[in-house]
């Protein structure tokens, strides 16, 4: 098959995977890089959500609950969560008498960009074994022919609805510079009591007792605390899958589990590869979420795809949720795209006061634009969280105005043109005035506090 033949395959691919996954952005992404493809892609797009549209009017085509039934050991106890091709259950796994997570792949609807995906997450979270990466026990193939795997089952939720949560109460909470009281695990990602339950039971009121933190730590707000130990746990976890040669290629709060103890857990390496894999570089497809994809993503720059790309993903992710949004926003994928690629993101201490300083340095070193200028790897930035919460010195340095001004002029000549055109016509005026005042024979000059200074010149009349 010619190349641009099944590149154009891989692309239309990946867009019908995406709209089975709700994922509109990729789509409009596609779309936006893809121009030439763009009226295909919209036109297959329609096709496709009209055919679901009637499927589901008429219940054919739809995967069946497994609730109540077996596959091999595992009973199917409930349903966690469903998506367009795949369905994860709470399983009890009768051989080891646990509960773990069955993840099945619907082959009815799968398409072989989502096989690949499903495949590549099973391998990638084979090659791992870390506290803070959700590990695999078991593969295998369903007597209708539906591949599985199962995995550890996280009570919990995701840190972005964590920070959905914190957005809609703690907004105002997170301008505050001071202590804030820390009520267990849970609590120190500052959810309020109301959101302080897992499967039902609260873990401990408001105004109870609770331990203080070190002494090391005890000058942070409680709340960019937590952050920063999570963000050290995750950044440990990265490290360990890029020393077992694998990138994730999707960091971010959606795709990081909180447990009832308030520990990270990093999931779904459905996009993930292995370091030196060419089939990174063979495929012109869509690969990531937009808020939180690096440059080299964005422009399709395959071969500086590694782990600092990782690194840049998790710096978005402090940045998020630190300030609580995104460093680049917009209404369309096209608009983060061309921000994430040529903008600035708001200073992270402007949103956030009870950032401190190391902490914005850590942060916009692991998110700069050149890999080559991020942290080497995933456990130097570890090693700079720590020393955050350690109050030692870290590595990075917030860059200086100088170098601001080179940057800000590189990325807008026009308008630097303009201002130095403008300065240098200011300048020429002044000395006209100067020159012109001094022939009259008199200068007056402004001084501090409105007064002024007249100044008389003697004319040279010998000439």
């Amino acid at each position: 098959m010619p190349e641009s033949v099944q590149s154009r395959k891989e692309i239309i691919d990946e867009c019908l995977a995406a709209l089975e996954r709700g994922d509109l952005e990729t789509i409009e992404l596609a779309c936006t890089v893809h121009r030439e493809m763009a009226a295909e892609i919209r036109q297959l797009v329609r096709m496709a959500t009209q055919l679901k549209q009637d499927a589901a009017a008429s219940g054919a085509g739809l995967e069946p609950s497994l609730v109540g039934g077996s596959i091999r050991q595992y009973k199917v106890l409930r349903e966690l969560g469903r998506g367009g091709v795949g369905v994860v259950y709470e399983v009890h796994d009768a051989n080891l008498d646990r509960k773990v997570a069955l993840k099945i792949l619907a082959t009815h609807s799968a398409t072989r960009a989502e096989l690949q995906r499903f495949r590549r997450e099973a391998m990638a979270l084979a090659r791992t074994r870390h506290p803070h990466i959700t590990a695999i026990h078991d593969v295998g193939v369903t007597e209708q022919g539906g591949p599985f795997f199962v995995m550890d089952l996280v009570r919990g939720a995701t840190l972005d609805e964590r920070l959905k949560s914190i957005g809609k109460s703690r907004a105002a909470t997170l301008e505050r510079s001071d202590l804030v009281p820390e009520y267990g695990p849970l609590e120190r990602l500052g959810i309020q009591v109301e959101l302080r339950v897992v499967e039902g039971e609260a873990r401990r009121p408001v105004g109870a007792a609770s331990q203080p933190d070190p002494p090391s730590a005890a000058r942070l707000n409680s709340y960019v605390t937590a952050i920063v130990r999570l963000g050290t746990k995750v950044a440990d976890a990265l490290d360990h899958a890029h020393q077992m040669s694998v990138v994730h290629r999707d960091v971010k709060p959606g795709n990081i589990l909180i447990d009832a103890d308030g520990e990270p857990h990093l999931a779904d390496f459905g996009l993930a590869f292995g370091v030196g894999d060419d089939t990174v570089t063979s495929t012109r497809a869509i690969r990531g979420t937009p808020y939180y994809m690096a440059p080299e993503q964005v422009n399709g720059d395959h071969g500086l795809i590694g782990p600092r790309t990782d690194v840049y993903a998790l710096g978005v992710t402090l940045y998020h949720a630190l300030a609580l949004r995104p460093p680049f926003q917009g209404d369309s994928a096209a608009v983060i795209f061309t921000r994430i690629e040529h903008g600035s993101p708001t200073r992270l201490r402007a949103l956030n006061p009870s950032v401190p300083s190391a902490l914005e340095a850590v942060v916009m070193k692991a998110m700069h634009k050149q890999p080559e200028r991020r942290y080497v790897s995933a456990a130097a930035l570890r090693d700079d969280l720590r020393a955050v919460l350690e109050h030692r010195p870290v590595q990075a340095r917030m860059p200086g105005w100088l170098r601001r001004a080179r940057v800000w002029v590189s990325r807008y000549p026009v308008i630097a043109t303009v201002l130095t055109v403008l300065l240098l016509i200011a300048a020429n005026l002044l000395a006209l005035a100067i020159g012109l005042a001094a022939r009259a024979g008199e200068m007056t000059i402004p001084l501090p506090g409105g007064s002024t200074l007249n100044v008389s010149v003697e004319q040279d009349r010998t000439r």
